[in-house]
């Protein structure tokens, strides 16, 4: 069959348009279809009105201590006294062997017995030449040199004297006393031991009441507050208690510990505990805004500080917030600053999730929540 020439141009250009409609058809792909997003287990902050008394490990030390040491070098003769004795101002608590300075002390006596009698002789002849010298017996410069060395005479007898008094000290100083009352903490040398100047030979606790030393973690340190009431009871013993205050707080961390010295003042007491005794200190718990409470499972730490992930509203996107830690419960967190009652936190796979992840949440009860 023969086409005319427009009938077969149209026919081409049909064909042509037919072809390209069937490789556009053969390489186009179904659309793909959107990923779902990962289910997270979350649950709301809740209010906590409960004030959880914090607890520490604590010992009980003496407020004042003092290092007792012999002035002068020589060898530990004898102690009269040991760990744990009551002393009082003045009592005889150890003595350094005497020889040494007992020596020093007779030839001192001696120097000031010699330099005395020098001066006796100088002045008797001082006195004559003063009377020959008025006489015109023996000349003016003769009576003068005389004068003069019953002057020396006489300061040499106060030297003298001096030295005795220093040597007297010396053997003085071989009797180690009490300053004040106490009680005696520590035993830093043994008898037959030969000591240097300065050298530690006890430890002397002295004033009233004790105080009980703590160690708190940076995290918690914030909420101890100056003049806070604390309960003192034995370790193992919940029926002997004592109160405390809190008197000093230290404002440098431990480097090793990163941890910050607290002290405690004992109220005075005839049974207060004694030095040495490990106890525990339970702070009474301060007043301050509501806590938030959420699930130990939805803590984690950012850096060294604690922090959750709170789920954003609007897109349900995951953002970190940092947090202050209140009180640590067997399940359960709480949680002073950083969240409020009410907020979306992830409740498992924190350590998973990442910021601005997006998920599907799925509210979980705290049963769920703790594993």
């Amino acid at each position: 069959m023969k086409f005319s020439t427009p009938v077969r141009l149209r026919l081409a250009l049909f064909l042509l348009g037919l072809g390209a409609a069937l490789a556009l058809g053969g390489c186009s792909q179904p659309a793909a279809e959107a990923s779902p997003l990962p289910v997270a287990l979350v649950t709301q902050a809740r209010s906590s009105d409960t004030l959880t008394a914090s607890s520490y490990p604590g010992e009980v030390q003496a407020r004042f201590e003092t290092a007792l040491a012999f002035r002068l070098p020589g060898q530990l003769r004898m102690r009269y006294v040991h760990l744990g004795d009551r002393v009082h101002k003045g009592q005889l608590l150890a003595e350094l062997d005497p020889q040494d300075p007992q020596a020093q002390q007779s030839a001192a006596q001696a120097q000031l017995s010699a330099a005395q009698a020098r001066l006796s002789l100088a002045q008797t002849v001082a006195q004559r030449n003063t009377a020959q010298a008025k006489e015109a017996l023996i000349s003016a410069s003769e009576n003068e040199q005389s004068l003069a060395t019953a002057a020396v005479a006489a300061a040499d007898v106060q030297v003298a004297g001096k030295q005795l008094e220093m040597a007297q000290h010396q053997l003085q100083y071989t009797r180690l006393l009490a300053p004040q009352d106490g009680i005696i903490t520590s035993e830093d040398a043994e008898s037959g031991a030969v000591l240097g100047a300065g050298q530690k030979v006890f430890g002397l606790a002295w004033g009233a009441p004790n105080d009980v030393l703590i160690d708190v973690p940076e995290s918690r340190i914030g909420s101890i507050q100056p003049l806070a009431k604390a309960d003192i009871a034995l370790s193992g013993d919940t029926q002997t208690h004592w109160r405390a205050q809190v008197r000093e707080i230290a404002q440098a961390a431990n480097p090793q510990t990163r941890s910050y010295r607290v002290k405690l003042g004992l109220q005075a007491g005839a049974t207060a505990p004694k030095i040495g005794m490990t106890v525990l200190v339970s702070l009474d718990p301060a007043r301050h805004a509501p806590l938030v409470e959420i699930p130990a499972t939805a803590l984690f730490h950012d850096g060294s500080a604690p922090a959750v992930w709170v789920l954003h509203p609007g897109d349900n996107q995951l953002q970190i917030r940092r947090v202050t830690v209140a009180a640590y419960a067997a399940q359960s967190v709480s949680l002073s600053a950083g969240l409020q009652a009410g907020e979306t936190v992830l409740a498992q796979g924190v350590h998973t999730a990442s910021a601005g992840m997006r998920v599907a949440p799925r509210a979980v009860a705290d049963s769920e929540a703790t594993p």
